[in-house]
């Protein structure tokens, strides 16, 4: 009887130290994973404009294996692009726009199932550089113009694939109906005030804000974005009466959609 009680008690000494060690290195392997990814797609419509982002853009972040838990910074180039108007003057303007982030990328995406939700808010600035009238179209005029749709609430439905092996390999991100508010333009250095609040009132009509005819629709994959050309948007504006820190050209960057000036 002592033999078989002893027999007993040192088989439940292994087992338990058998399942502290099995604890322990469960709890070794789970840790915050560094999280990069470059975009593959992605467009984003607001009103009556698709926006289509560039090659340079992605989400540089960490990930929790065990949580969930993500926080990550958007990054995204401008893009130089031209559009033929009609107001305020006839024309074609040279434009270029950049989704600014306002805010991280959090949220969370299960370890087990991929799915989860992750929100952000963006400034779409959108700098008007120059115009090349109907009447003169040799002799460009410099406009520098900069309108800001600030503070756009983005949350996303995430699903994520391939994986997690150390994360996700493929991040889909979606969201439709978010709050666009009302677009404000400052002059920038080169720009004339005076023509601000006729350019203003021109991309609040043509874009139809503020509105919640909006879309978002972005396709990531794990690895390095491409770097960003040198001369970029870097910010928008952040009064109505403080010209906004911003480059006066952007090199070109090839878009198969265009954000329309003119209804």
């Amino acid at each position: 009887m002592r033999i078989r009680n002893r027999t007993a008690g040192a088989l439940a000494c292994v087992v338990a130290t058998a399942a502290l060690l099995t604890a322990t290195t469960g709890m070794a392997g789970a840790a915050t994973q560094d999280a990069e990814y470059a975009l593959g797609t992605g467009q984003v419509t607001i009103g009556a404009n698709p926006y289509t982002l560039p090659a340079a853009t992605g989400i540089v972040g960490t990930w929790d294996d065990v949580t969930g838990a993500f926080d990550g910074v958007f990054t995204s180039e401008a893009v130089t692009t031209t559009q033929a108007v009609t107001s305020p003057l006839a024309g074609t303007i040279t434009l270029n726009y950049q989704f600014v982030a306002a805010s991280n990328v959090t949220g969370v995406i299960d370890p087990v199932t991929g799915a989860g939700t992750l929100s952000t808010a963006m400034n779409v600035v959108i700098t008007l550089e120059s115009i090349a009238l109907d009447s003169d179209p040799g002799n460009p005029l410099v406009l520098d113009q900069v309108c800001t749709i600030a503070n756009v609430p983005m949350n996303f439905t995430a699903t994520a694939s391939g994986g997690p092996a150390p994360i996700w390999a493929n991040l889909g991100l979606t969201d439709s109906g978010f709050a666009a508010p009302t677009g404000t333009c400052v002059a920038g250095p080169a720009g004339n005030p005076a023509l601000t609040p006729t350019i203003q009132t021109t991309l609040n009509d043509s874009v139809g804000l503020p509105t919640q005819q909006t879309s978002a629709d972005l396709r990531f994959t794990a690895g390095q974005a491409p770097p960003a050309s040198t001369t970029t948007t870097t910010a928008a504006p952040t009064t109505t009466t403080t010209a906004p820190t911003t480059t006066t050209s952007v090199a070109p960057v090839a878009v198969t959609a265009q954000p329309s000036f003119t209804g």
